[in-house]
């Protein structure tokens, strides 16, 4: 703290140190208090004030109960979004937040791809690549590359060596491997390749991405 002045205040010595403070608080408590200030801005600061025709009062009371349930940050996210998305609106979501983790946390990975398990040709069949607008080549699956040649129907034989069936999903076999390189064998007409991928770390985007070009 400083005294109030014109003159330059040196805050060097007034700086209040505040690494040694602690809080104690109720997380549910905590969450309850989240969920209503989450009501609150959308209440008073949507832009139709008649909320898309919806009862928003009603709204509050019939998710209230499912914030009792909560037991992380992230389960409360879940249920203000769906609490969100009864206006039905474009962007509008809940993430963030006090999201606790640990380094036991495993990092998924994504090929860009849907993919289904086809013991038949001995590996993952790819049924669908996601597609994104073409300008935008920094946002696109890490298989929409015509240099690697992969296509819809080709199948997913091995992963950096392993067997693709000795796992129950292919994800399994790309886990922390994101931005990192992996090596796949494609085969197409009993034909095999090797290729190197970088999966991404994240599907999100490509899945929003795919649906805009879809529907644009």
């Amino acid at each position: 703290m400083t005294r109030a002045g014109t003159g330059k205040a040196n805050l060097s010595e007034s700086r209040i140190n505040f690494s040694g403070w602690k809080f104690s608080i109720n997380p549910r408590e905590d969450w309850k208090q989240i969920y209503k200030d989450a009501w609150r801005m959308e209440r008073d600061y949507f832009y139709d004030k008649n909320m898309h025709g919806v009862d928003w009062d009603k709204m509050y009371d019939k998710y209230l109960p499912l914030v009792d349930r909560v037991t992380t940050r992230n389960e409360l996210n879940d249920v203000i979004s769906r609490l969100i998305g009864e206006l039905s609106a474009l962007h509008t979501a809940a993430r963030g937040g006090d999201l606790r983790s640990d380094n036991k946390n495993i990092q998924v990975a994504s090929l860009g791809a849907e993919t289904t398990r086809d013991e038949a040709n001995g590996g993952y069949r790819i049924d669908y690549i996601y597609k994104v607008d073409p300008d935008y080549p920094n946002r696109k699956s890490v298989l929409d590359d015509p240099f690697l040649d992969v296509k819809e129907g080709d199948v997913i034989t091995k992963v950096n060596g392993r067997d693709a069936l000795s796992s129950i999903d292919i994800g399994e076999l790309i886990r922390n491997e994101a931005n990192k390189q992996v090596k796949l064998t494609i085969k197409r007409d009993n034909k095999s390749k090797d290729i190197i991928v970088k999966p991404q770390s994240n599907e999100f985007w490509l899945r929003y991405e795919d649906g805009n070009t879809a529907t644009g």
